[in-house]
């Protein structure tokens, strides 16, 4: 059985199209609990296998209609390897805090 890593999204944006790419792409993930904050801000709780999922979020964030008007962060948890990351999106690269 693999290790399920709990994995918490905050995205904001002013751009409704960049929110709707998100969301649409998030709710074809097996598990993906979406929340509206407000008018510009999601808030998104869903699992991944083991860890950080880069390939998946580097393809969620390569259409983005309007990458000049986004900010993400991630915080990725796996209890059982011990495993955190802290990931944040700024319009042009994922970085690990």
């Amino acid at each position: 059985m693999a290790n399920v890593c709990q994995n918490t999204m905050f995205v904001q944006s002013e751009d409704s199209c960049n929110l709707d790419h998100i969301e649409k792409f998030m709710g074809e993930w097996a598990y993906a609990d979406i929340e509206s904050i407000d008018d510009d801000t999601l808030e998104i709780y869903f699992d991944s296998r083991w860890d950080f999922p880069t390939d998946e979020m580097n393809k969620m964030v390569e259409n983005l209609p309007n990458k000049d008007d986004i900010y993400i962060r991630v915080l990725s948890v796996e209890y059982g390897a011990y495993y955190c990351a802290f990931h944040v999106y700024d319009g042009e690269s994922w970085e690990c805090m």
